[in-house]
């Protein structure tokens, strides 16, 4: 016998809205903290497509099934997939800041043993390795506000034998390309997870209330380093 009851296509639209917000982050557009931030939207939208669908509705409709698969898959999102994506994107830009640094040391190597001038080392760098864009400079939470890799200008065109293994070679600043600075320009950096590199190749998140530099491990345990080195 046909079931009387109308079909709830609130809910079957919460339940779409739960399609996209999971398939959003793996689309080829934009930053991925921007493409995560849109499908937490998505997200949002579903759950309270969801909740409506599934408390104001009632039996009059069917199809409730779709509004609380939506609540429970947002519920679990936020519960595992948030913390999982920020650990993610932690570590890869962990990664980005060590392949820009071999980048660095090899556009040394290759110009008799000199760092790149600090106002066009983003140029000279993508100059001299195709392999890496724009995009490899950018914060991967850099959409609204421009978050960018700096030089440490003190560097500038300096012997690369010259500079202790200990001295900021990069680090996440406010600004754009050819973005270059020292430790006022670091100071200045608000609203992120801000990373250091050093010449010998390790990276570190700095940490604003106490003016330190942090180890970071995959097991996430950090130690607090007193302070920075900038000038060689």
């Amino acid at each position: 016998m046909k079931d009387p009851r109308k079909t709830n296509y609130l809910a079957i639209i919460s339940f779409v809205f739960i399609i996209i917000a999971i398939a959003i982050p793996f689309l080829p557009f934009s930053t991925f903290g921007y493409r995560l931030q849109v499908s937490l939207c998505f997200f949002a939208i579903a759950f309270i497509l969801g909740v409506f669908a599934f408390v104001f509705c009632r039996e009059r409709l069917k199809g409730r099934v779709f509004a609380i698969t939506s609540m429970v898959i947002t519920i679990l999102f936020i519960f595992f997939g948030i913390n999982s994506s920020l650990r993610f994107m932690d570590a890869r830009e962990m990664y980005k800041f060590r392949q820009i640094g071999k980048v660095l040391i090899e556009y040394s190597e290759n110009n008799n043993g000199y760092l790149p001038e600090a106002n066009r080392w983003c140029d000279l760098l993508k100059e001299s390795n195709r392999s890496i864009s724009k995009n490899s400079f950018r914060h991967t939470l850099g959409t609204y506000t421009k978050y960018h890799s700096a030089f440490n200008k003190n560097l500038s065109s300096l012997r690369l034998t010259n500079v202790p293994n200990d001295i900021v070679l990069l680090f996440t600043a406010e600004g754009d390309w050819n973005l270059n600075g020292a430790e006022k320009l670091l100071q200045e950096t608000k609203g992120l997870d801000t990373y250091v590199l050093l010449v010998n190749g390790e990276v570190y998140s700095y940490n604003f209330e106490k003016n330190g530099i942090e180890i970071w491990d995959e097991k996430l345990k950090k130690e607090v380093i007193k302070s920075l080195r900038w000038k060689p």
